[in-house]
Formats: structure tokens, sequence, C-alpha cells
């Protein structure tokens, strides 16, 4: 097809460029190519930062602390909360399950803890003393009994405060 014009009509009416014509490359171009080329006003001028850029290039290192940002506010951040509530629960399901206290004890004494937290912090404690073959360890305080009492010699030095001097 060299040398022949390729004027295909395709079913939309374009007609196709000569083959010759779309694949000619110039061997060089004229040293004064502004005249020829339709230079792009754009390209004619040196790069300036529109403020937008300016102004994101800024604010990209505040940008990445947004979470400190956060904290530091206070601000209420709901799937932190969650997930503190949630290794809150798998905790005390956890210290039940290695003091020995059944499911139900535990669920009794931590009303506020999330039960299904709770179920899986004590079967994940339950599965891990089963595998290491590890004992309870039952509490030593006894509820209801609260601190114990000071002996006398402890309770002599505590209760005594000075008195006034009286003449």
């Amino acid at each position: 097809m060299t040398g022949r014009s390729c004027n295909i009509r395709h079913e939309y009416g374009v007609t196709a460029p000569p083959a010759d014509a779309v694949f000619k490359i110039p061997v060089s171009l004229p040293l004064n190519h502004t005249s020829s080329i339709r230079s792009d006003p754009m390209r004619s001028t040196p790069f300036l930062p529109s403020l937008h850029t300016i102004v994101l290039v800024a604010l990209l290192p505040v940008l990445g602390g947004c979470d400190m940002l956060a904290d530091l506010l206070e601000l209420p951040n709901p799937a932190r909360q969650a997930a503190a509530k949630e290794a809150e629960g798998r905790a005390i399901g956890g210290a039940c399950r290695h003091a020995g206290r059944s499911l139900e004890d535990c669920y009794t004494l931590n009303g506020s803890a999330d039960k299904a937290a709770v179920f899986a912090g004590w079967r994940d404690m339950n599965d891990y003393m089963m595998e290491h073959k590890l004992d309870i360890v039952p509490s030593k305080l006894v509820p209801g009994e609260g601190k114990p009492a000071p002996t006398q010699a402890d309770g002599a030095a505590i209760n005594e405060t000075p008195k006034p001097a009286t003449r």
C-alpha cells in the first residue's frame, strides 16, 4: 500500500487518511519551530503553582496528624470507643476464666461490659489454659470483707493526732 492513498469510508462517513501520512515522522524541525507549530499559551509561561497547590502542600504535614489533633481536642471517635469497649470486655472475660469464675458469674459481676466481648475473652482464655495446661488462680479476696483492719501498732501511729497544748 505504499504510494497509494487509502480512502476508506467507514460506516459513519469518516474518511481515513492515507497510510503514508499517518506514519511519516519529520526528520528535523525548522530552527524557528514556533512559527510552524502552534504554540500552547500555557507552555510558553514557566510553571507557576496555583494557590490551591500551595495550600495543599502546606497542609500535608498537618493533615498527617489528624488523629493527634482529634485527641488533643477530645473529639469523640466512635470506632475507637467501640474498640476500647471490646478490648475491655475481652480482658474481663479472660480474667474471669483465669480466676475460675463461671461465665454467668462474670456477666453478673460486670453488668456494664459487653456480653459478646466477655464471652470471647472467656473462650480465648479457656482455649489458652487448656492448650498450656494451666490451672485456675482463685481469688483470695472475700467479697464484702473490704480492707483488713489495721493492727494495734498501725492504729496507734495512724489514729493519734497531736493534741493542742493547754496551759
